[in-house]
């Protein structure tokens, strides 16, 4: 039977700070443009550990050739990720949503509404840390909660909410190396 490396979980962030929120640039391709996604390490593997076993560590994230990330930006203190605990006591799985305002009514936010089936891979970065929302078990799919607004006053904010979710045991997958997703938003098409 496999093990857990069990060690401290102390306090990292008293002398640093613990900021909240998400970044205000969301990456996302539809799960169809990646050839491979990494996993977390499995269940069985021997010797896990509680500083490793949510990374994506296992594989890597590749998009076929000629495909490319695109970025959704997200107005500051709109946005959030959360892993909502659901399930039994012998099955707790989280439910991961992803929460964005795109501001302005856009053609490409509006369009981006009409396609609520879509499987998609997002990339969303907190402080120095990022995570991928979508699996290959449960890619994220966009939830019916949300609305687009032109706002009731000239102070309003106007645009999109839009709130995306999927499925994992921990917490969003944690992105190991951020450097190689911003590449796969840097690669132009062919």
């Amino acid at each position: 039977m496999a093990g857990i490396n069990y060690s401290d979980i102390e306090n990292k962030v008293a002398e640093i700070g613990n900021i909240g929120g998400i970044g205000t640039i969301v990456y996302v391709a539809p799960r169809s443009h990646f050839e491979t996604l990494a996993t977390k390490p499995l269940e069985s593997a021997n010797n896990r550990s509680l500083s490793s076993m949510n990374k994506l560590s296992v594989g890597t994230d590749k998009l076929f050739s000629g495909k490319k990330l695109i970025l959704i930006y997200s107005t500051p203190e709109k946005g959030s990720l959360v892993a909502e605990r659901q399930g039994e006591i012998d099955g707790i799985s989280h439910k991961i949503v992803l929460s964005l305002f795109n501001p302005g009514l856009t053609d490409e936010g509006l369009s981006l509404m009409m396609f609520p089936n879509q499987s998609w891979i997002f990339y969303v970065q907190t402080g120095n840390k990022m995570f991928r929302v979508g699996n290959e078990a449960f890619p994220a799919k966009m939830s019916s909660e949300g609305s687009i607004t032109t706002g009731d006053k000239t102070a309003s904010l106007k645009g999109i909410a839009m709130s995306f979710f999927s499925y994992e045991v921990g917490f969003a997958g944690e992105v190991e190396d951020i450097d190689a997703v911003l590449a796969m938003y840097a690669t132009e098409a062919e």
